[in-house]
């Protein structure tokens, strides 16, 4: 990870929350097995959309613009949903977290987005059974892509 980018975000978000959120991941990297780590972080994302709900019945534009707002008011970048035939992907950018991690750890974290984007999307009536997948595709740990199969 460049240290300098590292710096930048601890600047931008100074109450110490990123580094609070690596030292709980590593925590948990430490102590339970990766299957466990993962279903915590999820099962995080899942209350924090909880916490923070969406209007219902939005087309995919007025959704990608209600996630941002939520994204916006924590700071923590925002989304981009593409839509390839049957399948949806959210491009996610910029997120603080994300980039504090690091590139070896950035699943991990994006995991936790997936959990949020997973709990959106059943509220609008997706099946429960739709598998979600969360994938680096910069290694600067900016984007993290969630796809829905």
């Amino acid at each position: 990870m460049n240290p300098g980018l590292n710096t930048l975000i601890t600047q931008l978000h100074p109450k110490g929350w990123t580094s609070l959120f690596v030292s709980l991941v590593d925590a948990s990297v430490d102590l339970l097995e990766e299957n466990e780590v993962q279903k915590l972080l999820f099962t995080t994302g899942l209350n924090l959309a909880k916490q923070n709900p969406l209007p219902e019945d939005l087309s995919l534009d007025e959704l990608q613009a209600e996630m941002n707002l939520v994204f916006d008011r924590h700071g923590w970048g925002y989304s981009e949903i593409i839509q390839k035939g049957n399948e949806i992907y959210v491009r996610h950018l910029g997120c603080p977290f994300l980039v504090c991690m690091g590139p070896e750890k950035l699943e991990l974290a994006g995991v936790l987005l997936g959990g949020m984007y997973y709990q959106w999307f059943t509220n609008l009536g997706m099946h429960e059974d739709t598998e979600v997948s969360v994938i680096s595709e910069d290694d600067t740990g900016l984007l993290a892509e969630v796809s829905f199969i």
